[in-house]
């Protein structure tokens, strides 16, 4: 095989020929921008980029439901109570932001 043919075939935005290496097994040989292959990015339910504490959005519809069932056993007591704790903080997060609000709207 040449060198030629394990280059990528396909034109850039620029209207000149890609020079990134053709991905294995496609024809016409494309690089893996351009065979459409995908970029990585998280696995299915990834947790790593899930914010927590203060920046969080709120509270999960899951965690929501463990605070509504009751709990049987200490370690499920204290984790409905650090989640009513969290709901809380979220609660007082989104007042303190609706009365900011309401103060730079009358100072219009």
């Amino acid at each position: 095989m040449t060198d030629a043919k394990r280059r990528c075939t396909h034109t850039t935005k620029a209207g000149q020929r890609c020079k990134a290496w053709a991905v294995h097994g496609t024809e016409p040989p494309a690089c893996s921008i351009h065979a459409g292959l995908t970029r990585g990015g998280p696995a299915d339910r990834n947790q790593n980029a899930r914010k927590h504490g203060f920046y969080a959005p709120g509270i999960s519809r899951a965690e929501l439901a463990d605070l509504i069932y009751p709990c049987d056993n200490l370690d499920s007591s204290l984790t409905l109570l650090y989640k009513s704790a969290t709901m809380v903080a979220f609660l007082d997060s989104v007042v303190w932001e609706f009365l900011t609000a309401k103060e730079h709207a009358s100072d219009r």
